[in-house]
Order: C-alpha cells, then sequence, then structure tokens
C-alpha cells in the first residue's frame, strides 16, 4: 500500500480561488502554499504535524498582528484544497496502517521480513554506497519503506531496527555506526586530506599568471 503524497490536480489555482486563498496577497499565498508542503512532508516523516503547524501560525500571526487561530485555519484550508484531505486525515492515514502492520498477523510476519531487508540495505549504502554516514542510508530506505508501506518514516526505521535485531540479535545502530566508522569515516578524513594538500599547493605556487 502505497501512501498518496501527491497534490491534486489544479489544486494549486483552486486553493487560490476558495475563500482562505482568495484573502490573501500573492505574496502570502505562496508561503502559505510551501508551508503546506512542508508540513505534509512533516507529517510522512515523523507521523505528526501540530508542531509545525502551530509554529509557522504563531509566526505568521505576530508578523502580520493577527490571530494565530486565523493563520492556523488558513493553513488547513490551503492544505485541504492542496492534498484532498486534512491534515488530520493524512496522520490517520499513516497511523491506521501502521497499526494494520502491528496488529494483524499476516501483515506483521510480511512487514517485519521486508523491513529487514530494508535494513540490511542501510547498511550494504554505507559499504557499498557512495560514502554515505549510517543516518543517510538510515533515512533513505526509511523514505523507500515508507511510502511502499505507507507510513511514516519514524514508523519505518522503527520497524527496521525492530526486525533487523529480531533476525540478527544486534542492533542496527551499533552495526550501522560500525560501519560508518570502518568505511565512510576513513574515506572522508583521506578526502579532507587531500583537499587540504590541494589547498597548500595552490597556496605555495601562488596566482596564475
Amino acid at each position: 500500500m502505497q501512501t498518496d503524497t501527491l497534490e491534486k490536480p489544479d489544486a494549486r489555482e483552486k486553493a487560490r480561488e476558495s475563500y482562505s486563498g482568495s484573502r490573501l496577497t500573492n505574496a502570502q499565498f505562496d508561503e502559505v502554499w510551501n508551508i503546506c508542503g512542508i508540513i505534509h512532508r512533516e507529517t510522512h516523516r515523523s507521523g505528526s504535524f501540530i508542531e509545525k503547524l502551530t509554529d509557522h501560525a504563531r509566526t505568521y500571526a505576530g508578523r502580520d498582528k493577527v490571530d494565530a487561530s486565523r493563520e492556523e485555519h488558513i493553513l488547513r484550508d490551503i492544505y485541504a484544497e492542496r492534498y484532498g484531505q486534512s491534515m488530520n486525515q493524512t496522520r490517520e492515514k499513516l497511523l491506521t496502517r501502521e497499526a494494520e502492520l502491528r496488529d494483524d498477523p499476516k501483515e506483521r510476519e510480511m512487514a517485519a521480513q521486508e523491513a529487514y531487508e530494508y535494513a540490511q540495505r542501510v547498511c550494504d549504502g554505507i559499504v557499498d554506497g557512495e560514502n554515505v554516514a549510517f543516518y543517510q542510508s538510515y533515512d533513505t530506505q526509511a523514505v523507500i519503506m515508507a511510502q511502499s508501506f505507507g507510513i511514516s518514516e519514524v514508523g519505518a526505521k522503527r520497524l527496521m531496527a525492530q526486525s533487523y535485531e529480531a533476525q540478527e540479535g544486534l542492533s542496527l545502530y551499533k552495526d550501522g555506526k560500525a560501519l560508518e566508522a570502518k568505511y565512510y569515516t576513513p574515506a572522508k578524513r583521506a578526502e579532507r586530506t587531500e583537499k587540504q594538500t590541494e589547498r597548500s599547493q595552490r597556496s605555495r605556487s601562488g596566482p596564475a599568471r
């Protein structure tokens, strides 16, 4: 099951013509539109939107000297026009899917096996990838798994960690950091040394004529 993370066709035009959208200047609408994208992204990352929503609504309210609840209402309206669902509906879909993977025996078994495979790719990405740190490889696989399963990225990371420990008897975090220390850190250290050497050589040779 893949969660629809895309905005609806003609969403921007419809949002601009909506009651909330039509009351904004062009600059205000552009900013609200972009903030809705940030909130949407955060919801898919963490499974929560309220902190981002509150922070941005308060920022607007303080800047424009208006009521924060009014700004929050505008953000919610434009979000719904953009994605065809409310912020809470986006959140509930992710949580419902995570509950299915947790509570249904067949779903749980399937998710655990696939989560283990994603966890292995986290390690492979550090060893065989393009010189990435553990947190980068972990994040990459969490995004892919989350989109595939229709869950939050935090939920995907949780499943990967649990399945890896169940299969290997070891911590994904500790194993990943050990691989990072073995492969990523020395490579980055060598890269920094090479750059420092190049800068030193350019400095000694002076400006080109």
